[in-house]
């Protein structure tokens, strides 16, 4: 998994790229093919005559070189015609080609048609290597991809860079390796041991950068931008996630060992089935969790509702997108409304990989680092769940044998444990927190009754509320007073009820005289 990538490394593997996909296919005429002839028939011609069979007409496909072959004379008839029932796009598509594009497909026409298959397409090809190099070319060269751009830097008139000094090389290679400079010291070092031995000095140097434990802290961070991870969960309240830093330091950790990729790429999709007994086949299903999650999409609003089911569509797409896009380099995504264009992946992949992430849920997980604990852990919760079993046979017994007499003092203890709990919750009743900030803070609420009344009894109903359990009594104040006055201006007032020396419990549903 390590790597030393300077600039000079990335522009060798984009001119190897290209050269791979060989200098013939970019001739004029596939040139002018991918620029303006593939991208034409696919916005005009390829929805009504492409690769779905439901959608297609006339039984023909203008996406595949043969088909398109067979009816060149036609289509220069169709696209120039003037008459509405024949003429190629249809009038009622609302899609019409402009003159450059006429000219366009005719001129293709014209020089035999020729057809390039999409470059993702294109067989890899090994290019001749350049020629014509002289010696002080070759010295500059350390392997075959030089040649490419030292070919290409000549062709524009380019000369090398002079070799960087012992300072310079040592400090790129510490930004690049470790994102930190290096001290005086090492620099001091590293130039003696360039002036003695170049070739051993930046071996030795190389070396001691990938075995520091701020390699993997580098370099791990790229990975890390693959996996989307972040330590909140995005969307609208962007919750923290406390448990996230595992996987991070498991990615760092993976980096500064040298972790085989193979097994790297295992743990993260599969690695609490292929590696059960590892604490890495845990912390590595953190790839699949890292992404963006839709907390209130997922825990405010239920499954059963319109919005709770596009969130749990949008948490699977997110995953699947995720290990396509990461392990494959392929936007399988496109294919949740279409067949992928350009790779052999249709609707039926995209939603047979959804299925496969539909039973997953983001949660903390447990996990040991000593596999001899996990698997201990294992066959206690396996001895747990047997036991649950019996349990539940167990008590489904008693309850047959117990018949009607058992079921109502079951009820009883019921109604029994129920009002215990109403009295025993104070802080569940009381006013609303939109209307107070504070359970302490003094609030009132005045009654007109429109008219004077004689009063000979005061009864006090409390109400109930579903909402998080609060249950009976809601809106009830565990401490009152209650006044009353046939004056507007309250002046005449008389307390008819003080409770303002001890709580008064809970009331549940029943009426306080």
């Amino acid at each position: 998994m390590r790597m030393i990538i300077s600039h000079r490394h990335i522009l060798q593997i984009l001119v190897m790229w290209a050269m791979s996909c060989g200098f013939e296919s970019w001739g004029a005429g596939y040139e002018h093919f991918d620029r303006d002839i593939l991208p034409l028939v696919t916005a005009n011609c390829v929805q009504c005559h492409g690769p779905d069979e439901e959608a297609r007409k006339a039984d023909l496909r203008l996406d595949q070189e043969e088909s398109v072959k067979n009816v060149l004379t036609e289509i220069l008839e169709r696209i120039t015609t003037t008459n509405s029932n024949e003429v190629m796009p249809p009038p009622k598509s609302g899609k019409k080609l402009t003159d450059q594009q006429k000219k366009s497909l005719r001129d293709w026409i014209d020089a035999g048609a020729p057809w390039s298959e999409h470059w993702s397409t294109r067989p890899l090809q090994r290019p001749e290597l350049p020629e014509g190099l002289d010696v002080d070319d070759q010295k500059w060269t350390g392997n075959p991809i030089d040649l490419f751009v030292l070919a290409e830097m000549k062709r524009h008139g380019l000369k090398p860079s002079a070799p960087a000094s012992a300072r310079t090389l040592i400090r790129r290679m510490s930004f690049d390796l470790l994102g930190l400079p290096p001290t005086l010291g090492d620099i001091e070092k590293f130039e003696k041991d360039f002036a003695n031995d170049e070739e051993r000095a930046v071996q030795s140097l190389a070396d001691r950068l990938l075995n520091s434990v701020h390699y993997g802290e580098r370099w791990g961070r790229h990975w890390l931008d693959v996996a989307r991870y972040a330590d909140t969960c995005g969307y609208d309240k962007d919750k923290l996630r406390p448990n996230a830093w595992p996987y991070r330091d498991y990615v760092i950790r993976s980096f500064n060992q040298d972790k085989p990729y193979a097994q790297f790429v295992q743990e993260q999709i599969a690695g609490d089935a292929l590696f059960p007994d590892s604490a890495d086949g845990i912390l590595g299903l953190g790839f699949i969790a890292a992404g963006p999650w839709d907390f209130i999409g997922h825990v405010e609003i239920p499954e059963s509702k319109i919005d709770g089911r596009i969130a749990r569509h949008i948490d699977r797409d997110e995953m699947v997108t995720s290990v396509m896009n990461t392990f494959t380099s392929a936007t399988i995504q496109c294919a949740q409304c279409h067949n992928h264009k350009f790779d052999p992946m249709t609707q039926d992949h995209y939603y047979g990989m959804q299925s496969i992430f539909a039973a997953i849920d983001r949660a903390d997980r447990l996990y040991d680092a000593n596999p001899d604990v996990s698997r201990k852990r294992r066959e206690l919760e396996s001895e747990i769940s047997t036991y649950k079993s019996q349990l539940q046979l167990l008590e489904s017994e008693m309850i047959h044998a117990g018949g009607e007499k058992l079921a109502s003092l079951e009820k009883s203890i019921r109604d029994l444990e129920t009002a215990t709990a109403l009295k025993s919750r104070p802080d569940q009743y009381g006013f609303h927190s939109d209307i107070v900030n504070q359970p302490d803070e003094a609030r009132w609420v005045q009654i007109d009754l429109g008219q004077d009344w004689k009063l000979s009894q005061l009864i006090l109903y409390p109400c109930h509320d579903d909402y998080a359990g609060i249950g009976a009594g809601f809106g009830f104040s565990r401490r009152f007073v209650i006044e009353c006055s046939t004056d507007e201006s309250f002046a005449d007032r008389v307390r008819v009820v003080d409770e303002r020396e001890h709580d008064v419990p809970n009331p549940g549903l029943s009426p306080v005289k």
